[in-house]
């Protein structure tokens, strides 16, 4: 039969397991503080989460630290996983999630942005709240775009004015000569 402690260790160790899965699917978290925050905005944030393909997860400190501190190339401030602690690992645009956690963030002294960890590299709060000041990536592809059309109308504009120049100067002597007789 089970006891009570080995039941709290099998479930411990399957958060430590779900923490794992969940950063080396998406490679990329931002820890989050959920300071007395009512479960309505939690849900909501949730749902508004998984539209942009990002999820939150909140876990005690210690399982975070033990999930997380072991894994290679993976390196966090430690002042991240302090009071109520919030995971939020992002499989899309982190841009879109970035923007969405800053907006949530205003004016709630309840949620705080602590920093994370985006492609692989350690960021702290106010790095993320300078990738929510980017476009999204759609908008991004979209400026490439359009300087490469630019650059491309430029570059036919040169070309069709090298062909035409000789014309120009042909009809330009054919009009003095006519001019002429």
């Amino acid at each position: 039969m089970a006891t009570a402690g080995s039941v709290g260790k099998y479930f411990r160790e399957q958060m430590v397991g779900d923490i794992r899965t969940y950063y080396e699917e998406a490679r990329q978290v931002i820890f989050v503080e959920l300071q007395k925050l009512d479960a309505f905005s939690v849900n909501r944030l949730r749902n508004d989460l998984r539209e942009k393909h990002a999820r939150i997860f909140v876990s005690k400190n210690t399982l975070i630290r033990k999930a997380l501190g072991d894994l290679k190339g993976f390196s966090f401030d430690a002042s991240y996983v302090r009071g109520s602690t919030g995971m939020v690992f992002l499989s899309g645009d982190p841009v879109e999630a970035c923007k969405l956690l800053a907006d949530f963030a205003k004016g709630k002294e309840s949620f705080k942005i602590k920093g994370g960890v985006l492609d692989e590299r350690p960021v702290d709060e106010k790095a993320i709240k300078e990738v929510a000041k980017l476009p999204s990536r759609e908008v991004l592809r979209g400026m490439c775009v359009n300087a490469l059309a630019a650059v491309l109308s430029n570059c036919v504009g040169v070309l069709n004015n090298i062909l035409v120049q000789p014309l120009l100067v042909l009809q330009a002597i054919r009009e003095k000569k006519e001019k002429e007789q």
